[in-house]
């Protein structure tokens, strides 16, 4: 549980990267308004801006998912592995902690190739892969 001047930090940062997101595409999409100049160089650097401009938004598109997946698919490993160790050393039933996790990845992944990459349904099957195991592992 979080102390409250904890909560309010949290609270802050998250404010601000939900303020940061809502800004960036008029940030980044702002028109500087059009030159009155028809100057060859102008049009030329304007030219330049767009397709800087189309080639980072593929790179987002292409970068930003797997990267999210990836953080999120390295916590939920390592959530266990941490909960596992104690203070003494290591819990006796270490590997049965991780197990459903472990397999619960496997799966996701292999469902995630085998269905052509559909995210969709490699998270729902590797959910529910989890649940049962989890069920069975730790009654």
């Amino acid at each position: 549980m979080l102390d409250l001047s904890s909560a309010f930090i949290y609270t802050f940062i998250m404010g601000l990267v939900i303020l940061c997101c809502r800004l960036l595409p008029f940030i980044f999409f702002a028109d500087t308004g059009k030159d009155k100049n028809n100057d060859s160089s102008r049009q030329e650097k304007s030219i330049q801006k767009e397709k800087f401009k189309k080639r980072f938004l593929s790179f987002i598109e292409k970068t930003t998912p797997p990267v999210a997946m990836t953080v999120l698919a390295v916590r939920e490993i390592a959530m266990p592995i941490k909960e596992a160790f104690t203070a003494k050393g290591l819990m006796p039933d270490f590997f049965l902690a991780i197990l459903p996790v472990l397999i619960a990845s496997l799966v996701c992944a292999i469902l995630y190739l085998y269905a052509k990459h559909n995210a969709l349904i490699s998270i729902f099957g590797a959910t529910i892969v989890f649940m049962v195991l989890k069920h069975i592992f730790n009654p």
